[in-house]
């Protein structure tokens, strides 16, 4: 038999050679026109396809490379120094090849910063600064959105030249980056695979940003109105081929959502594809050579072609039958037969290798997994590793059992409700559902199942594929997460509840220590205040003693003027009298008139510093009548107040908190910069600021500040004298005066061994918020 089917195709072969000779050209023109030319245009339709989708990857994947490039430009503007912000977009944009330029933008749309290509002129860059841009379209999008987006052609504000732009939100400000259309033809040339293939990229407005096969045309066609840009925009199918200028083209469309462009590719069709040139060149030549070469070997081609056909068919009888062993598939002189070959043999192998892998996928699962026949009483196929290790029956034991003939306290029922729910999902086209068994192992321990079902057809079988997860410690581990939760709420309010309780307790007792404060600086102003009262007491009496003096004086003259007259009266005794009397007058008049000088200071020293009323004053006065009001405390230490200040320096403040300002440094000098017995040097220097402030010093020679108490010197009840009179708020409300009342600034300088100043800086004329806060 396999003879005469030889002998036949033998004959057939005869045959066909005389139908080549009579009519080879219409043969040939049948082969190319009806098989050959059509697949080159699928083919060449494909790879157009292809290209478009690579094509709109590259680019996106390209311009986020770009994106991904500004991404440090956040913590770069806000770490960076304009001059190193400048120097690090430079280095973003670097030769200019992939970025003409990027600008930063401020809120309100203005050039803070740029970097550009090293050709650009500094000049250039720096007639950009401070460019207001907030008219840009580009602008106005991002700053509205407040996302990445890429622009239409954009005219670049440093060259004029036609660009991409790049815009994307950092922080508050606005990034804008300048993409060369060079750039983007160099990306575009690396996805063509056909060498005759171009590309366009269409903007929103329809105008060609980029044309590869005619560069200088890109912006000055809009192709919005094609019909064919119509149908790609709106998500239709377009035609494997379409007409412009006169020519064919195969066409393929793919639109970016991401850079909201679209994407055309083309390659000529028809006549014009190389390919389809060349087929009809060779089909020519193959034309000529068939008709001379059938002639001369057609018993040949019989003979040789016969019998590899017939090793092809007894191979593949083989395979069939599932006879893998038997060794290579034959080859022929002839290609096609040896293509088919190879093809056959890489088919067998390819079915061979994707059993072995089901087999394999089926066996690694680490889940267990059951196959049955549904039509045949659920009768078990197959079982995977897991579903052995999970229920603990051998192969033997299972394969070719129902399902209901093992142990696994599954119902005949729990199978046809599986079964049934597996097809409705299906008909519905709904997800498979899950159910939750108690399923027995083969030692009898309880197993907590999730089991899903899927129904597969092989060969007009019906099959069930069971899944089977023990879930059972993952039950067990849920059940004490729950419990651990109802325990820790419990906890978290127990802990709520012992926080509100300190938290009351640590309010009640921050009330009493501010309480404590007020009490405490009240007592310092009232201790400030006895010290005046002591030395108005001991100033007043010096004076007061004088004219006391004078006047018992005087009273003793009278007396003895009076007992003169009785006995009669002389004129030296007359002149005596009066210059005594005239000299008693002036000792008292002079005294009185310093007792009232002093009282008159101290007066106004006292409604001051009671008052903290705000008035216009002298400086140099002030700090005299502070001075004065001291005199009886400084006398007793060794030290020397030295004042310098100008004449004529007013202030329009609060002599008050000043003058308690002044005190509270001087004692501060006088107890705690010098060692007993030691004598040292307090200077108060004032001199004016600027037009409207004025800087007040005191300065000592003492021992100076510990470096450990220097920086918290103003907190309160900090003292070096804690126990031995120091309350340790004095400089706490020298500070709040300052800063609180006088609206100034006090600071201190300080090194051990060096002695300490303490410089306030006021403002001339306090301002009305202090006035509020003094009353």
């Amino acid at each position: 038999m396999n003879m005469v089917r030889e002998w036949r195709l033998k004959t057939l072969l005869g045959l066909l050679l005389v139908v080549t000779l009579l009519a080879p050209l219409g043969v040939v023109n049948n082969i190319i026109l009806l098989e050959h030319l059509p697949r080159i245009a699928r083919e060449n339709s494909a790879i157009v396809r292809n290209d478009a989708e690579q094509l709109v990857q590259r680019m996106e994947l390209l311009m986020d490379g770009l994106q991904n490039r500004l991404m440090p430009l956040e913590i770069a503007i806000q770490t960076l120094s304009p001059e190193q912000l400048h120097d690090f977009l430079d280095t973003i944009v670097g030769d200019g090849s992939s970025l003409n330029a990027l600008y930063v933008l401020s809120p309100d749309g203005k050039v803070e910063n740029m970097g550009s290509a090293s050709a650009t002129h500094p000049q250039h860059q720096l007639e950009m600064m401070g460019n207001d841009l907030s008219t840009s379209s580009l602008y106005r999008e991002v700053q509205q959105q407040r996302r990445t987006i890429w622009s239409d052609r954009y005219l670049s504000i440093l060259s004029n030249n036609i660009t991409v732009g790049l815009a994307a939100p950092v922080g508050q400000r606005i990034v804008i980056g300048e993409i060369p259309l060079p750039y983007l033809l160099h990306a575009l040339g690396g996805t063509r695979r056909l060498s005759n293939e171009s590309i366009w990229i269409i903007d929103r407005r329809g105008e060609i940003v980029s044309d590869t096969e005619s560069p200088s045309e890109a912006g000055l066609i809009n192709v919005l109105g094609l019909p064919l840009v119509q149908q790609a925009l709106r998500g239709e199918s377009l035609p494997d081929t379409f007409h412009y200028q006169g020519r064919s083209y195969y066409v393929a469309a793919r639109y970016s959502q991401t850079l909201n462009w679209l994407f055309l590719v083309k390659s000529p069709a028809g006549i014009d594809d190389p390919r389809i040139r060349a087929n009809l060149f060779r089909a020519t030549i193959s034309f000529l050579s068939l008709l001379v070469v059938s002639l001369l070997l057609a018993p040949m081609w019989a003979a040789r072609l016969a019998q590899p056909v017939g090793a092809l068919m007894q191979r593949a009888r083989q395979i069939a039958e599932g006879d893998n062993e038997g060794g290579a598939w034959p080859r022929g002189v002839i290609f096609e037969i040896n293509c088919l070959s190879a093809d056959l043999e890489r088919m067998a192998s390819a079915i061979l290798e994707r059993e072995q892998k089901s087999l394999a996928i089926f066996n690694a699962s680490p889940v267990a997994m059951m196959v049955c026949d549904t039509d045949a009483e659920f009768v078990i196929v197959d079982i995977n590793q897991a579903w052995i290790e999970q229920f603990g029956y051998t192969r033997a034991e299972v394969i070719g059992r129902g399902v209901l003939d093992i142990d696994l306290s599954l119902a005949k029922t729990d199978c046809v409700r599986l079964f049934q729910s597996t097809q409705d999902a299906e008909t519905h086209h709904e997800n498979k559902p899950l159910n939750h068994l108690w399923l027995l192992h083969r030692d009898g321990r309880v197993l907590f199942c999730d089991v899903s079902a899927q129904q597969v057809i092989v060969n007009q079988h019906r099959l069930m594929i069971w899944v089977m997860e023990d879930v059972t410690e993952k039950r067990r581990i849920e059940r004490e997460i729950r419990v651990l939760n109802a325990e820790l709420e419990e906890r978290v309010a127990r802990r709520t509840q012992d926080l509100g309780q300190a938290n009351r307790e640590l309010s009640t007792t921050l009330s009493r220590l501010r309480s404590t404060q007020r009490e405490l600086v009240q007592a310092e102003k009232l201790a400030a205040l006895g010290e005046l009262v002591a030395g108005v007491a001991h100033e007043l009496n010096t004076p007061i003693g004088n004219g006391l003096m004078a006047a018992s004086t005087l009273e003793d003259r009278v007396h003895e003027f009076q007992k003169a007259m009785q006995g009669g009266l002389r004129r030296s005794d007359l002149d005596n009298f009066i210059t005594q009397s005239e000299t008693a007058a002036g000792i008292m008049t002079r005294n009185l008139h310093r007792a009232a000088e002093l009282v008159t200071s101290f007066k106004q020293i006292a409604v001051d510093r009671a008052s903290s009323q705000r008035r216009t004053f002298d400086l140099k006065k002030m700090i005299a009548e502070i001075l004065m009001t001291l005199q009886p405390t400084l006398k007793r230490t060794p030290h020397e107040i030295i004042v310098e200040a100008p004449e004529g320096l007013p202030l329009d403040s609060y002599p008050g908190p000043l003058g308690q300002a002044l005190i509270n440094l001087i004692n501060n000098a006088v107890l705690h910069a010098f060692d007993e017995g030691q004598a040292g040097v307090i200077r108060i220097i004032a001199s004016a600021d600027g037009e409207d402030r004025v800087q007040i010093r005191v300065c000592d020679n003492g021992k100076g500040i510990p470096a450990d108490l220097l920086k918290r010197i103003f907190n309160p009840f900090v003292t070096t004298k804690k126990g031995r009179g120091g309350t340790g708020l004095g400089l706490h409300v020298t500070y709040n005066a300052v800063t609180n009342i006088l609206g100034g600034r006090l600071t201190v300088w300080s090194m051990e061994g060096q002695g300490a100043e303490f410089e306030m800086r006021l403002p001339k004329q306090a301002p009305q918020v202090a006035a509020e806060s003094a009353e």
